[in-house]
């Protein structure tokens, strides 16, 4: 940023309308006794620019205005990079409160093109173009007043205070504190994974996973049996599973008692029956030639009879059991 041309008029010692040339100068100071006016040179450019200066906040306007009048008219021409701007501020102080009115224009040509009529719209633009905001251009463009007086007779602590605080050299000084504090949670994760890798994974070495490799290899063709297998036991597993289910269904039915009490007595008649046929049979097997004659015709019609019927009480027995047996 380089001032081009200033107008003051109403700004504190300049009350009446004042015109400053800079365009003919290369390097110029500004110089003259004691309020004379060249703090006010200063301040009136950072006035257009920012609305305020450092002596005064921009809620202490009317402190800039000259004793006697009620505003105050400030309009800078300067130029950055390669174009050429004017700002035009103008503050109104109405008795209780100020009115700040501002124009910003750029130069095309020989006309001049309007960018903001509005302070909301201007202070953006104006930081835009200049490319630092009020507190970083009075830190590194202009030094406030009386600050370089002590910057130049102070001692080195002093200056280095001094110089600190008008271009914020604190920030630094958090920046490495912030810095150390990073690199400290670093480094006690950089331990904590190194713990880790020579606790939990000490074996793992390219030997160790060459060796794996070569194992998985020669186990590789047992792989399709043991799959086919596995198969097998799920289908095994899946079969018992069902017929773990249904085993309430094939539990034995229960006899009625009656039943029962009819398959007891059935079962001691039939081995009564059983004996006395045995005995029958072999009566004649091993009785001599004398016995065989002198048994009469009818006592032999009369055991036939009775081997009959009990021949016919054994079968429905016997009958009776293995249906017994299948119901249990």
């Amino acid at each position: 940023m380089r001032p081009i041309s200033l107008e003051m008029e109403g700004f504190t010692s300049f009350r009446q309308k004042a015109v400053i040339d800079f365009s003919k100068f290369d390097l110029f100071a500004i110089t003259g006794p004691t309020g004379a006016g060249k703090t006010s040179i200063i301040d009136a450019m950072i006035y257009a620019l920012y609305g305020c200066t450092p002596r005064i906040s921009n809620k202490s306007i009317k402190a800039l205005i000259s004793q006697g009048s009620d505003r105050l008219k400030v309009l800078l021409e300067f130029s950055s990079g390669q174009s050429c701007y004017r700002i035009a501020r103008e503050t109104k102080w109405t008795g209780k409160s100020s009115i700040t009115s501002i124009r910003l224009e750029q130069k095309d040509g020989e006309k001049w093109v309007a960018l903001a009529d509005k302070v909301g719209q201007a202070d953006p633009l104006v930081e835009n173009i200049v490319g630092l905001d009020f507190n970083g251009f009075t830190k590194s463009v202009v030094l406030p007043q009386g600050r370089f007086d002590e910057f130049l007779k102070g001692r080195i602590d002093e200056r280095r205070k001094i110089l600190s605080d008008l271009l914020l050299l604190d920030v630094y000084s958090r920046m490495m504190q912030r810095a150390n504090e990073i690199a400290k949670e670093n480094k006690n994760k950089s331990d904590t994974l190194a713990g880790l890798l020579i606790r939990d994974y000490a074996n793992s070495t390219p030997e160790n996973l060459a060796r794996l490799e070569e194992e998985l290899e020669r186990l590789q063709p047992s792989l399709e049996p043991l799959t086919a297998e596995l198969s097998s036991i799920r289908e095994s597993i899946r079969v018992a599973h069902q017929l773990r289910q249904a085993r309430p269904e094939l539990q034995p039915k229960r006899i009625s008692p009656r039943l029962s009490r009819s398959l007891r007595q059935m079962r001691s008649r039939s081995k009564s029956l059983t004996v006395a046929y045995a005995q029958l049979l072999m009566t004649p097997r091993y009785a001599t030639t004398s016995s065989r004659n002198s048994i009469s015709p009818s006592r032999c019609k009369n055991w036939k009879n009775v081997l009959g019927s009990w021949t016919k009480h054994i079968r429905q027995s016997r009958g009776v059991l293995s249906n017994k047996n299948r119901i249990t």
